[in-house]
């Protein structure tokens, strides 16, 4: 049938959706988003921790470079009490100003003591020492761990050359907690 001005209402119905299309496909889309969203939060949980434990990394790589370009020695140190940590200069050593470095944990994300390794002290306390030459100074830190609300782990160590550091999972990752079960959570 056409209309007054001349359109053809029968096709102009036949371009749109109908109710009971949109209702149709806003229903699979919400069973889609109510699939993935577990899967999304695990993902951005996962990415906070590997962003915590990858500037630590970025720091130390930072502050032996500085010690190299300087020729002074640089020290990173953690605060396990307020969940910072950050870089300094070696006291005594000229450096320049704004050598000084400092980062906030992500709240869900904090600073422990890796597996075998002595418990960290409560405080701000220097854990490694950068020489001149780009070593690290003997006594340091061999590895830090980076644990999230949900207990993932991160570990942060001296590479197997010694010359820096580097994230791993931690060396029980692929065992449950409890005993139990293999796998990754």
């Amino acid at each position: 049938m056409t209309s007054r001005t001349g359109r053809n209402e029968a096709a102009a119905g036949a371009a749109a959706f109908t109710l009971m299309e949109f209702i149709l496909v806003m229903g699979l889309l919400a069973t889609v988003m109510a699939i993935s969203a577990p899967s999304l939060a695990r993902f951005f949980r996962q990415r906070r921790l590997d962003d915590e434990a990858g500037r630590f990394v970025a720091l130390t790589e930072y502050g032996r470079n500085e010690a190299v370009s300087k020729g002074a020695p640089m020290r990173v140190w953690i605060d396990t009490a307020e969940q910072r940590y950050g870089l300094k200069p070696v006291p005594g050593f000229p450096t320049g100003a704004g050598d000084r470095r400092e980062y906030r944990l992500h709240p869900e994300v904090r600073l422990v003591a890796d597996e075998g390794n002595d418990a960290l002290p409560d405080g701000p306390h220097d854990v490694i020492e950068f020489t001149p030459d780009g070593m690290p100074a003997a006594g340091g830190l061999a590895a830090l761990a980076f644990e999230d609300r949900h207990e993932r782990r991160l570990v942060v160590a001296l590479t197997d050359d010694g010359w820096g550091y580097e994230c791993r999972e931690p060396a029980d990752a692929g065992r449950d907690r409890t005993g139990g079960g293999a796998g990754r959570r």
